[in-house]
Formats: C-alpha cells, structure tokens, sequence
C-alpha cells in the first residue's frame, strides 16, 4: 500500500502519483478533496495561500484523482478496451486551464460564461469516461447508459462517491486478473 512518505522517498514521478491516487484507501482521498476547502473556509491556511487558489486545490484533487483512475485502468485492461483516451485528456486539461483562468482577472464576464460552459460539457464528458471505463471493466461485456448512470451520480457527488468508487478501482487495480 502506497504512503505518502514513500512518495516523497521515490520522487514524486508522474506514474507513481497515479498509482497512489488510484490505490489508496478512500479516506485518504476524501481528506485530499476535503481538506484544503474546510481549512480555507476555517480561515486556517488564508495567510499562507493565496484566498483565490485555495477552493480550487479541492477541485485540481478530483480532477487528478480521476485522471489516475483513468490512466491506471487503461493501462492495465487496454487490450481489452477499444475507447479512445485522446478526448478525455483533452477535457481533463481544459477543466484546468479553466479553472485557472478563473482566477485571473483577464477573463471578462462575457467570455467567462462561454468558458463555464465548456468546462460543465468536459466534465460531463468525463465522468462520462470513467464510469463508462469502470463498469466496462468490471463487466467485460457489453454495456448500456443505464449499467452506468449510477457511477457517474457518484463522480458528481464525490464526497460521498468515493468511499464507493475508490475501493472498486482499487480492487480493479490491484487483481491480477485481466
């Protein structure tokens, strides 16, 4: 099981950061998402942050988390699945670069309405992909919007979805079934 130390130890690559946002326990990842708001909001952390960054470190977590979901499961099954990753990614990197022009003062309202816009579509897009990814793999079958509607009710609500969604990816991750 990865630890946060034997993250520091390693380097803090790119694949061994996926790997411990797709394995470690929920309560773990729930304290990642849920932590920087609280203390934010608290006022804990307002005097070492900048107040304009802080609410979205929350959201910059979820977008990781699912990422690494993503990554680490198509690596692993990707000779069973015929989804393309390519349109994913694209969203993924535009939730973010959205997010952070939202904290710019360069976006005017007008086009800061367009760029919420895209940014629901790519989100929807999203948790579209990975609940789509999740249910494929567990199932190994085909499968219709309705085997996977649930899961991306979960990825909406993730406070509450992760204590559900995490351990089935583990679980996927780790078996040595493929």
């Amino acid at each position: 099981m990865p630890c946060l130390a034997t993250l520091v130890k390693m380097g803090l690559n790119g694949r061994l950061l996926f790997k411990f946002f797709a394995t470690a326990p929920a309560w773990i990842i729930f304290s990642i998402f849920a932590l920087p708001p609280f203390l934010f909001y608290m006022g804990v952390l307002l005097l070492i942050f900048f107040p304009q960054i802080l609410p979205h470190i929350g959201r910059w977590a979820v977008l990781l988390w699912i990422y690494s979901i993503s990554i680490s499961l198509y690596e692993k099954y990707s000779q069973y699945l015929n989804i393309p990753l390519v349109r994913f990614k694209i969203c993924l990197i535009l939730q973010f670069l959205i997010s952070i022009l939202s904290l710019s003062d360069i976006s005017s309202p007008d086009y800061f309405k367009l760029f919420e816009i895209i940014s629901f579509i790519c989100n929807i897009y999203s948790l579209y992909f990975i609940s789509k990814l999740i249910v494929l793999i567990e199932r190994k079958s085909e499968i219709k919007f309705q085997n996977y509607v649930g899961i991306i009710i979960l990825f909406l609500f993730y406070f509450i979805g992760v204590w559900i969604i995490q351990p089935r990816v583990k679980k996927l991750i780790v078996s040595k079934e493929i």
